[in-house]
């Protein structure tokens, strides 16, 4: 299926140019938003354990101390040794996403995977690489299994609606979305992702109050401004 990520019209543009831009605001497609910092890799983190090999506890170590090459080669040195140790693929997963190496850490991650596929963790973390990465399809794959393994963890269903939202999976998301709106009316994080899944549906007659709804709560919001605005024009 075609993606349908594109670059976010300029917001302060629409508000100033009123009705005629909005209109033409409304007519471009759902947009990736920058990355989240919740999926930034200085957000993941992993602690040693005394029972690890001594190479692993220093990559940890040095990861920890923000040394990401020198934990990459010594953890690297490490799965060399004992290539069982799934934390060690963790944590050289970890110093090469934090270096910069995004291909190397799904490397890692991967064989991660292969080693312990039934811990959630992993397919989570690979979910935020590939999304980090712009490669959603794959984000979703990891997002499913992980979801899979934990049913109940709302954040991490919340990531995976977003990114299937950037996909263009309208038809999947919408009536879950409805449904978790419905159980969680405080959740204003949900609202916001049904409301940005029926404006890039074009389902603007549905999307406007609940657009409003957000601007109420956060009046300094302008994106949820310009998105009523867009569905109204």
């Amino acid at each position: 299926m075609r993606r349908r990520i594109v670059i976010m019209a300029g917001m302060a543009a629409v508000l100033a140019a009123g009705p005629l831009a909005a209109q033409e605001y409304r007519a471009t497609p759902d947009s990736a938003a920058p990355l989240p910092d919740d999926i930034k890799p200085p957000s993941r983190s992993v602690g040693a354990l005394r029972s690890d090999p001594e190479k692993v506890r220093t990559g940890i170590e040095l990861f920890r101390n923000k040394r990401y090459d020198e934990a990459a080669r010594m953890l690297e040195s490490a799965v060399l040794e004992r290539p069982e140790i799934s934390r060690a693929w963790q944590a050289l997963g970890l110093a090469y996403w934090s270096g910069g190496n995004a291909t190397a850490a799904a490397g890692a991650w991967r064989r991660y995977r292969t080693i312990d596929p039934e811990q959630p963790q992993i397919h989570e973390w690979l979910g935020d690489l590939f999304t980090a990465c712009g490669n959603v399809e794959e984000a979703l794959r990891s997002y499913d299994e992980a979801v899979r393994l934990q049913p109940t963890n709302l954040d991490l269903l919340i990531r995976r609606v977003r990114v299937a939202r950037w996909a263009g999976h309208m038809e999947d998301i919408l009536e879950p979305l409805r449904r978790l709106c419905a159980a969680y009316p405080r959740r204003g994080d949900l609202k916001q992702e049904l409301a940005s899944a029926l404006f890039a549906n074009r389902e603007y007659a549905k999307a406007a109050p609940l657009w409003l709804e957000i601007r109420q709560q956060r009046p300094d919001d302008p994106s949820a401004c310009i998105r009523e605005i867009a569905c109204r024009a």
